[in-house]
This record gives structure tokens, sequence and C-alpha cells, in this order.
């Protein structure tokens, strides 16, 4: 179960730095987004939320699967997963809307 978690998190990791390589045109961009998502997107949210005390972290796309994840080992249904999968089936669309015929010279 965690590594489905895991997978899924990842998939949306990768669609997201995705989006912004297709956006810029530059894998730099791309690829600093997904260190910075992969590593650190999950401390920063987290942070922002306590100080802001707004949440943001719990709205993110890891907070959210962070939750489902949650609730799974409780027993239940991670109702949450549901919207994260969403949030992913958003970010492909767009990637595949912004990449159709587009040619890069990485």
């Amino acid at each position: 179960l965690f590594c489905m978690f895991c997978v899924i998190r990842g998939i949306g990791i990768i669609a997201l730095s995705s989006l912004v390589l297709f956006l810029t045109m530059s894998s730099a961009s791309g690829m600093l987004v997904l260190v910075l998502a992969g590593v650190t997107a999950s401390g920063l949210l987290k942070t922002a939320q306590d100080k802001l005390n707004f949440p943001i972290y719990d709205l993110s796309y890891i907070g959210l699967l962070d939750a489902s994840f949650a609730d799974f080992q409780a027993g239940s249904f991670g109702a949450s997963l549901i919207p994260a999968l969403f949030y992913l089936l958003v970010v492909v669309i767009i990637n595949i809307v912004t990449f159709d015929r587009k040619e890069m010279d990485l």
C-alpha cells in the first residue's frame, strides 16, 4: 500500500515537472522543479502552513496523498485520494494539451 502511494506521488511530481519543462522549453527548469518538488515540497508546505495558519499543505497534492494514506492505515477509505487523483488528472491533461505537436531541442 505504501509503495502504491509512493508511485502515485512520483507520477504527480514527474507530471508537474514535465509541465514546467514543456512550458519553459528548458530541461533545467524541469529538473529544478523535479528536485524541489520531490525533496523539499512537503517540508516547505508544512512550514508555510504552520506560519500562515492556512491549510496549504493539507490542500496540496502531497498533503492529500498523505491524509489518504493515513486514512487507509486507520482502516477506512481515504476520501482525500479522489481530489489528489483529480489534481493528477488535471496536470496530465494540461501536459497533453501543452505538448501537442511541440518540437523541443533540449
